[in-house]
């Protein structure tokens, strides 16, 4: 249901830019739901969301830092491991076909990366600071102990329609935030 609604709000977002659609003909055509308004309301959303959770240079520079600081034994074997996880990803046919990450966490390259622990936790989010490896949250949320650093989305959150990739981005800055609260301790 979300995700068939995903696609239809980003569908109905650039056929907006094409064309104006009012309010009223999305309602009654059944596509867009009414608690959500109107196309330009719901782009107007996405792009705040999208600029608020843009990470900055200095933000990229700490998590950067902060997985250099891992133990280089450590990083080498997440590296073989991850390795691993992403090659069975892009080639295991039902990998490749299925739309939800968490089916990735089933596979036995997955417990290699989650065995190592939450010392992993800052080459995940340096994983995290390139887009295309937000299958990398599943690690992250299996391996998180406190709930309060993992981000999690409802339907009823204008954030849900952000995407994984966004959520990532979201992740490494409440990640970050928890550093700077440890340290200010």
């Amino acid at each position: 249901m979300h995700i068939l609604f995903i696609l239809s709000a980003s569908f109905l977002v650039m056929t907006s830019q094409q064309s104006e659609l009012k309010n009223t003909d999305l309602l009654q055509s059944g596509i867009f739901p009414e608690e959500i308004g109107s196309v330009k309301e719901t782009e107007k959303t996405f792009h705040a969301l999208q600029n608020e959770i843009q990470l900055s240079e200095a933000e990229k520079q700490t998590v950067h830092k902060e997985a250099a600081a891992v133990n280089r034994s450590i990083r080498k074997k997440y590296d073989a491991f991850l390795n691993d996880w992403t090659e069975v990803i892009t080639k295991n046919p039902k990998m490749v076909l299925s739309s939800n990450t968490q089916d990735y966490t089933k596979l036995h390259e997955f417990d290699k990366l989650k065995d190592m622990g939450p010392k992993i936790i800052p080459l995940i989010m340096e994983g995290l600071l390139d887009e295309r490896k937000f299958y990398l949250l599943q690690l992250y949320d299996a391996i998180q102990e406190n709930p309060q650093l993992k981000v999690k989305y409802n339907s009823d959150n204008a954030s849900f329609l952000e995407g994984e990739q966004h959520r990532g981005q979201r992740t490494i800055r409440l990640w970050l935030t928890s550093l700077q609260q440890k340290q200010d301790i």
